[in-house]
């Protein structure tokens, strides 16, 4: 499955408040002025450890509250998160390595079936899990965005806007193509991507069930998933395209949104209010057990969906038989 895209997210972080008092207490008779004097300079040393004090304590909580998730990714039976430092952390089967990702400073991250990708804050491409049909081998340069898929991948050239690709290319996913694109989304034999200039989804790959074959307009967001894909609109309606089974094409639940994740069996949107909405089957307990509350960031899997809510906390629903739905909430809980 394949993180959902959009364009831009951002941070606010608490800022600490601690207010004091203080006052002096007249004497009726004083003391000598050396008393004095050793009692003010006392003093003076103690309003200095106060303050060290205060500024530790401060430096403290700065350092424990500082990393917090922002981002998340779905695969089959891992789950992948990404915090506000770029750094990595994943949970779930270590098949092939998929829970255990590279180090370094990152900012994106998706996931295919079975392996994940990530762009680094250089630009750089990284990818772990099974290596099915070479799907690790990325091409170098410097990119912007990474979409893998079932056993291909393609990301945004930094310089050009092109989709470069990789991997199984049997029905043309894995071939290059022209920009400029601002996002991709790879599905099972198919890509997706948003045009800079306009916002209108270009689509290649296998198109059988019409999964390649888009509605015209202009798109904020995309995602690709099993013989279909979906979009959000501009204006927040959603759309999908490509096989009409579980998932009636058509029949999207109406809203304002600004994300959506799609798989085979369900579908999960998250609106510009931060709720979630989720439709198509209940198996796996995708459909009819999304949490509640207010979220930033959200992915769908083949057999689960996790979520960032708006407190950065991680929470996962769904089969869970490799653990991959019990997350850490923080990215320094065990």
């Amino acid at each position: 499955m394949l993180a959902t895209l959009l364009f831009a997210c951002a941070l606010i972080a608490p800022a600490d408040h601690v207010d004091r008092m203080s006052g002096d207490t007249a004497e009726l008779y004083s003391e000598t002025d050396t008393d004095t004097d050793t009692d003010s300079d006392a003093d003076a040393d103690a309003d200095t450890d106060t303050d060290t004090d205060t500024d530790s304590d401060t430096d403290a909580d700065t350092d424990t509250e500082a990393e917090v998730w922002v981002d998340v990714a779905t695969a089959s039976t891992t789950a992948c998160g990404l915090t506000d430092r770029g750094n990595l952390r994943c949970w779930g089967r270590d098949l092939d390595g998929a829970a255990t990702p590279p180090t370094g400073s990152y900012s994106q991250l998706d996931a295919g079936d079975t392996y994940f990708c990530a762009v680094s804050t250089d630009g750089d491409l990284s990818c772990w899990g099974e290596n099915d049909r070479d799907a690790h081998v990325a091409p170098s340069g410097q990119f912007t965005h990474v979409a893998p898929g079932t056993t291909h991948a393609c990301a945004v050239e930094r310089s050009s806007g092109d989709a470069l690709c990789w991997g199984d290319d049997n029905k043309g996913q894995g071939t290059d193509q022209a920009g400029p694109y601002a996002l991709l989304s790879a599905g099972e034999d198919q890509v997706c991507g948003i045009v800079a200039d306009d916002g209108a989804i270009e689509c290649w790959g296998g198109d059988y069930y019409d999964q390649s074959s888009p509605p015209d307009g202009a798109f904020k967001a995309v995602d690709g998933g099993l013989e279909l894909s979906c979009g959000v609109h501009t204006n927040g309606d959603l759309a999908c395209w490509g096989y009409d089974g579980v998932l009636v094409v058509g029949e999207e639940p109406s809203g304002d949104y600004v994300e959506v994740g799609v798989q085979e069996w369900a579908a999960c949107a998250r609106a510009t209010s931060g709720d979630l909405t989720c439709w198509g089957s209940d198996l796996y307990d995708l459909a009819e057990h999304m949490p509640r509350g207010q979220y930033i960031a959200l992915d769908v899997g083949p057999t689960n969906a996790c979520a960032v809510r708006d407190d950065h906390t991680m929470h996962c629903w769904g089969n869970d038989s490799y653990g991959q739905s019990t997350p850490p909430r923080t990215p320094a809980s065990e």
